[in-house]
């Protein structure tokens, strides 16, 4: 489904004001749902992730090996409880007074972001908010951050993560981490589809220098869903066959590739198989291992079909042989 900002914002909106509410007194309510209102306006739309770029993630630091820590992996926000994340910050909601203001002690103390207490009731009585700001991004009239921030911060940690990278990885595989979530295929609730455009094609020429490595795919998106199911459904069906409906580990040749699958059959009538197929699967000693090719999830042989089955990953090219491309 194609991304749009202005209904992915409005739903957005819906959501953090209901979960943010629901559990207030009624005479709370509406003072609650103001305190939101006025924060929209403040930090911008609701998100679900920040991006790798994002100063909420990097002006507390990196982790020992130079990453950029991921948000619930920060020491700084330790104690955040019902959290609110916003283009531009976030709001979170300890039920311990002590924890808030620790929070807002440890927050306020790098450069970039500021922390303070709120006041208005959020999430249920008895909480004590906090807004933690980064206070250097503006806000475009879409409610996206401007391209030079954006590519500058893109630019910086290009650069730092240029230096301990083994491997590269395509757009498909970083789009969550260059834009963060919600996003679509060039365009999220940070970053409009011009920003989006640039910050691919400076990963892209990033990569094609060799500063990272040698590129590993593994997103499929690139792909239609038309497409992703099909892979899924052929490779699933394979299996089936290969197993003669039994349950166990399995090897067999699709598209003149080695292929091994895991089926259960879960209630043991055949009713609900769970199947997970590899193709050229390597085992590592350490106990993981590297494929070109996969996908898990569940099939009901009776009416054909693939609830909760996720989607296949791996190799582009492996992908093209099964599709028949």
């Amino acid at each position: 489904m194609d991304f749009r900002s202005p209904t992915a914002s409005a739903q957005a909106r819906r959501k953090t004001i209901k979960r943010f509410t629901e559990h207030l007194p009624n005479k709370d309510v509406e003072i609650g749902v103001a305190a939101l209102e006025k924060l929209f306006e403040e930090l911008g739309d609701p998100v679900e992730g920040f991006p790798d770029w994002h100063p909420i993630r990097t002006a507390p630091g990196r982790n020992h090996n130079g990453r950029v820590k991921f948000f619930d992996e920060i020491d700084t926000y330790s104690g955040k409880d019902h959290t609110i994340l916003f283009v531009k910050g976030f709001v979170t909601c300890p039920f311990n007074e002590a924890t808030s203001d620790a929070l807002v002690e440890a927050a306020d103390q790098f450069n970039g972001l500021s922390a303070e207490r709120l006041y208005e009731p959020l999430w249920s009585e008895g909480t004590f908010p906090v807004k933690v700001t980064a206070i250097e991004i503006e806000l475009e009239g879409d409610g996206t951050i401007p391209l030079r921030q954006v590519m500058r911060w893109h630019f910086e940690g290009l650069a730092k993560s240029g230096r301990f990278s083994d491997v590269a990885e395509t757009w498909w595989n970083m789009r969550s981490e260059l834009m963060g979530r919600p996003h679509g295929s060039r365009s999220s609730l940070f970053v409009n589809q011009n920003t989006g455009g640039h910050i691919r094609k400076t990963l892209e020429a990033a990569n094609d220098s060799g500063m990272f490595g040698p590129v590993r795919e593994w997103s499929l998106d690139m792909l239609s869903e038309r497409k992703q199911d099909q892979i899924r459904n052929t490779m699933f069906e394979a299996a089936i066959k290969a197993s003669g409906g039994k349950s166990g580990t399995f090897k067999f040749q699709l598209v003149g590739q080695s292929c091994q699958a895991k089926i259960r059959d879960v209630d043991g009538d055949g009713s609900f198989i769970t199947v997970a197929v590899s193709m050229n699967r390597v085992d590592r000693p350490d106990g993981s291992f590297q494929t070109d090719l996969m996908v898990d999830g569940v099939y009901k042989p009776e009416n054909h079909e693939y609830p909760s089955s996720g989607t296949p990953l791996g190799k582009l090219a492996f992908a093209k042989m099964v599709l028949g491309d």
